[in-house]
């Protein structure tokens, strides 16, 4: 995203060395005008901030005159990245492959062809999403119309809403609700449309589900041929032959859905099912007992408009 020139940059300076290594790193140089695209700075200042990144990394560019850029070089290190810096690159690559989303500025300036597997357009209305992070803000109740899938008509309900969740799939709000007195996820797409607040004294910290956390011990599937296994220890990054992956309590099922881990162990096609869930009764107890300190916590029951 182009800034306009001669507007200050908001940016600190750490971002903008950043910047810099970002572009080494992964597309060989940077110049400064790629500073003052990026960042609304002036020209002075672009040199400035190409002088001090040399200053803390001597050795990371030389100058090509020629071009009037700065290139990688051979003993190039980066310093100021990430500590998973193909993570970020690959981040940065997300936003442009996301074709239902709106794109976002990244840093790159080149990039390789990238798509992304589609996942429907669910469109959330901009008032009701504001409505519900003055909510969460503010600790109101919000009134809302919802379209369950078990009910046929919207419904109102009161939700108390205190944080957001994105499963990889949909936008959800994790929020008390006043109908049934526990605390639910509310699919951000299925609000149609968001009215009265008033004061809400549910503490977040009651939701014992969003408080506590879990830890899935996942191993490659039982089924698979040894080399098959070796590839999911790779792409789960394991260690040794197990990974440990830790979520909320409340979010346990759309991990277990994400990664297939409610198929059956028997027979199954590997590309289908590549790990199983070790610890499963460690978990489900785990949650079970979140689940049963939130109901515990007794609430008093809101007069309602």
């Amino acid at each position: 995203m182009v800034v306009p020139q001669g507007l200050p940059s908001r940016r600190p300076l750490l971002e903008r060395l950043r910047f810099i290594e970002f572009r080494l790193l992964w597309e060989g140089r940077v110049n400064r005008r790629d500073l003052m695209d990026a960042f609304g700075i002036s020209e002075p200042q672009a040199s400035i901030d190409l002088r001090r990144y040399q200053e803390i990394n001597p050795t990371a560019a030389v100058y090509d005159a020629s071009r009037k850029t700065y290139a990688r070089s051979a003993s190039f290190r980066p310093q100021q990245m990430p500590e998973y810096p193909a993570e970020h690159y690959l981040n940065q690559l997300l936003v442009l492959g996301i074709a239902d989303a709106v794109p976002g500025p990244t840093w790159l300036n080149s990039a390789p062809p990238v798509d992304v597997l589609p996942r429907g357009r669910k469109r959330i209305d901009t008032e009701v999403l504001q409505s519900v992070l003055a909510a969460i803000r503010d600790r109101q109740l919000l009134q809302i119309q919802y379209q369950s899938l078990s009910t046929v008509e919207t419904e109102q309900r009161w939700i108390g809403p205190h944080a957001l969740v994105n499963d990889g799939f949909r936008w959800h709000a994790r929020a008390w609700c006043a109908k049934h007195e526990d605390f639910r996820d509310f699919v951000l797409s299925r609000i149609t449309a968001a009215g009265r607040s008033v004061d809400c004294d549910v503490d977040a910290k009651s939701d014992m589900e969003w408080q506590t956390y879990v830890t899935l011990k996942i191993v490659p599937h039982p089924a698979l041929e040894p080399y098959q296994k070796r590839a999911v220890q790779l792409d789960y990054n394991m260690s040794g032959d197990a990974a440990f992956i830790t979520t909320r309590a409340c979010l346990y099922r759309y991990l277990e859905w994400s990664l297939r881990l409610d198929l059956p162990e028997g027979p199954t096609p590997r590309w289908r099912g590549e790990v199983v869930l070790r610890n499963r009764q460690e978990v489900e107890d785990r949650c079970k007992l979140a689940k049963e300190l939130t109901v515990q916590r007794k609430h008093s029951r809101l007069n309602l408009p």
